[in-house]
């Protein structure tokens, strides 16, 4: 009775054997019958806040002495002091903000007090072909032509877009500002000083 006993466990756990290796050859035919694929999609993300920022360089222009009746300008190295070449040392915007912008100009000290000045006493002119559709100002390189030059005087105020749509891209963020000066001939002696004031917004 023992030794029935001892065949009919022996015999259950053959079958027990043979029935997980089925089982499991079963799955993996399954499996096999059967493309699985796997994909995993991630995101950086980040939000750049809009900025206006602008630089002058160089932020004044120190004209050489002059005489009345005489006229200078920014982009003859001659006319200012310490300025190495031609139509570099006006005043240089550049655009390091986020987004385009238009700059506008205010006189908030005029530069001459004389009653005989008149537009052409102090006029202030930018590269480009128009100071309103332009998208985009190239560095400091003086054009061929350019739009005439604008009266600066603080009588006039404010001039809005001065500079309109100049780009925040390096290479193309930059706006070059001429200044030119005609002594009234009725002009007193003596050191003379403008107050310039750059404003940028945001251009749409």
């Amino acid at each position: 009775m023992i030794l029935e006993k001892e065949v009919s466990n022996n015999t259950l756990l053959f079958l027990a054997i043979i029935a997980i290796g089925i089982s499991i050859f079963s799955i993996y035919s399954s499996l096999q019958d059967q493309t699985f694929t796997g994909a995993a999609v991630g995101h950086a993300n980040v939000t750049i806040s809009e900025s206006t920022t602008i630089t002058l360089s160089p932020s004044s222009i120190n004209f050489t002495d002059t005489a009345l009746g005489i006229a200078k300008d920014s982009g003859n190295n001659a006319d200012v002091f310490d300025c190495a070449a031609d139509n570099v040392c006006g005043i240089n915007i550049t655009n390091d903000g986020s987004v385009y912008i238009n700059v506008s100009l205010e006189t908030t000290q005029d530069l001459f007090t004389s009653p005989g000045q008149d537009a052409n006493s102090f006029r202030c002119r930018v590269n480009g072909h128009s100071n309103t559709t332009s998208t985009f100002y190239e560095s400091v390189d003086w054009p061929t032509t350019y739009f005439s030059p604008t009266d600066c005087r603080d009588s006039i105020g404010a001039i809005n877009n001065f500079i309109a749509g100049l780009n925040f891209t390096d290479g193309f963020d930059n706006a070059y500002v001429d200044i030119n000066i005609s002594v009234p001939n009725d002009e007193e002696s003596g050191s003379k000083v403008s107050i310039i004031s750059f404003t940028a917004t945001k251009s749409t």
